[in-house]
């Protein structure tokens, strides 16, 4: 798994006189969080499948308990409202969502709200205010997203700034998943392997598997028959991946 590190910049100065949060206060792996304050969190990529299945995402929270967490600090239970909304979109693939430490609400016209949220007193939530786009076999260029995240409970709203920031380092995954040992035109695969033993397996853009065939040191595979979109050819010998190449089918 190739994974780009999560990470902050937190500008926790405001401009203008701040606005006391007496019921809740917000805070990044144990730092504060103001009103007003803008969080900047890079994108994370997994490899589902090596070379084969991307998972593209940004999390506020790494884990339950660290990242982006509310805590009740009133003297009585809470309810929680949260409502993320984009402003600006980088690719219209990518999706909020917010869970609260509960069930995630997906985004609805760019906007991702989670009502009545109960906190008990001195309890702590993750956020889990997450932008992610659907698994597949390529990595997207994507630019920025800008949301802002507005929190209310006990008659009390904070509003934070939460930008999604694209990194360039997740190009460099796309860029290694070509081999020279496989070629392709005019739908077909052609490959030349030092030895024996061969699988292939043809991958679409869902991930599924839907075609396998043994190959030999060198020839070539029709993928005529699949239809029409992007696919992925993985070559395998035993447990060791030896080759692995996109593809067009027209």
């Amino acid at each position: 798994m190739k994974k780009i590190i999560l990470s902050l910049c937190a500008l926790f100065g405001l401009s203008g006189a701040a606005v006391a949060q007496n019921n809740f206060e917000l805070t990044w792996n144990g730092e504060k969080v103001q009103n007003g304050a803008t969080i900047e969190i890079e994108v994370e990529t997994d490899e589902l499948v090596p070379g084969v299945l991307y998972a593209v995402h940004g999390d506020s929270n790494p884990t339950p308990t660290t990242g982006l967490i509310l805590k009740n600090t009133s003297s009585a239970a809470i309810s929680l409202n949260a409502v993320g909304t984009v402003v600006e979109r980088g690719d219209a693939a990518f999706k909020l969502s917010i869970c609260c430490g509960g069930q995630c609400i997906n985004e609805t016209d760019g906007v991702a709200q989670k009502e009545n949220v109960e906190v008990a007193v001195g309890d702590s939530i993750p956020m889990q205010y997450d932008l992610a786009i659907t698994p597949g076999p390529t990595i997207p260029a994507y630019g920025d997203t800008k949301t802002t995240l507005v929190l209310t409970a006990a008659g009390e709203t904070m509003t934070v700034n939460v930008n999604f920031i694209y990194s360039d380092a997740s190009a460099g995954i796309e860029d290694a998943i070509a081999d020279a040992a496989l070629t392709y035109a005019n739908n077909t695969l052609a490959y030349n392997f030092t030895k024996a033993g061969n699988k292939l397996t043809v991958y679409s853009a869902a991930g599924a598997a839907v075609k396998a065939e043994q190959l030999g040191v060198s020839g070539s595979v029709s993928l005529s028959g699949l239809q029409r979109g992007v696919y992925v050819c993985e070559v395998t010998n035993g447990a060791a991946r030896v080759a692995v190449r996109k593809v067009i089918v027209e």
